[in-house]
């Protein structure tokens, strides 16, 4: 029983893996001779939805990764954090026209970051450019780290280098023409060469993915009996019916789609229910008076233990209901 509420704790961990937003690490932006600071970052890109996309981790591949509050808030913060002023620098306005990160794998995993900007002065309400560039960085991924861990290593890397290459330039010597910020925006999108490799490298996810359904072979999936099933076909073994659902979508059965998505819906019940009754558990050990008088606080043990018992019969209603999916499936392949 020990080893059956590990499993269910290693499975709640992974049901409440959040969207992949991207936040940025504080770590001061050092320039010598620096004469300005950004007083404010504009997303003048065309997509401005997202980054990229995830195509190199299997839970999360073709989702689209974003920068936490939006690209301005999440770049504005970082600077003003980051990048110190005083009254003698002048403030400048980023505005961000292109930014991507992509991912390729070839003997190691690579990540890729490319960003586009443009510098302008504020006046009265109207903007001027004093200078436009680009930079892009490519690495590969640190051992035994996802490729999606250092994405936010990178975006800082091309921040210091657009910071740095506005230091080396004349910038201070433009004159520059004002104009308002819609027209500044309408023009700098027009400059926005990165959104369409965005949906270019979905395009190839996809592309790859169609390949693999073609490809895909059908065949019976064979279970164990147990507590704990493992569901095999060929010289694949694995313990939940996830690496499967390509196998189902190929089937396109729809009873046993309807039973896969009901497995997913209990599978994930299953691992809440635990993680909800494992954190009032966990309470209601804490506290000076459990240290002095050694009990427990029972309105938080007890409902903690329902919700765990309760976790228990949903587990077997998983399992029943994963293997129906599996009778289901077997069948529908040998009516064909």
């Amino acid at each position: 029983m020990r080893n059956f509420f590990i499993f269910l704790f290693l499975g709640t961990c992974q049901l409440i893996a959040q969207p992949i937003e991207l936040e940025l690490k504080n770590f001061p932006v050092e320039i010598e001779g620096r004469g300005f600071y950004i007083k404010g970052v504009l997303d003048g890109r065309v997509d401005t939805s997202k980054i990229g996309w995830s195509l190199l981790n299997e839970e999360w591949r073709g989702r689209a990764y974003t920068l936490k509050g939006g690209l301005s808030r999440q770049l504005g913060h970082y600077l003003s954090t980051n990048l110190t002023n005083d009254s003698t620098q002048v403030p400048l306005v980023m505005s961000v026209c292109g930014l991507v990160i992509s991912e390729k794998k070839k003997v190691m995993r690579e990540g890729r970051a490319t960003i586009q900007v443009v510098f302008m002065k504020e006046q009265e309400g109207l903007y001027g450019k004093v200078f436009e560039t680009s930079f892009s960085t490519e690495t590969v991924s640190e051992i035994g780290k996802d490729i999606y861990t250092t994405h936010e290593r990178r975006i800082r890397f091309l921040l210091t280098g657009c910071l740095k290459k506005l230091q080396q330039s004349r910038w201070q010597e433009v004159k520059p023409d004002f104009i308002s910020l819609e027209e500044a925006l309408a023009e700098y999108r027009s400059k926005d060469s990165l959104s369409k490799s965005i949906q270019d490298s979905l395009r190839v996810f996809r592309n790859a993915k169609e390949e693999q359904m073609k490809v895909l072979t059908l065949e019976q999936i064979h279970y164990s009996k147990g507590l704990f099933p493992s569901y095999v076909q060929g010289d694949n073994k694995h313990g939940t019916l996830w690496p499967y659902k390509l196998h189902f979508a190929k089937l396109n059965n729809k009873e046993v789609n309807s039973l896969f998505l009901d497995y997913k819906a209990k599978f994930r019940l299953t691992f809440l229910t635990l993680g909800i009754g494992a954190a009032l558990v966990g309470l209601s050990f804490m506290g000076e008076s459990v240290q002095e008088t050694g009990m427990p606080y029972l309105s938080l043990l007890v409902p903690g233990t329902v919700f765990m018992g309760c976790s228990v019969p949903i587990y077997f209603k998983t399992k029943k209901l994963g293997r129906n999916t599996v009778d289901k499936y077997n069948l529908a392949i040998e009516s064909n």
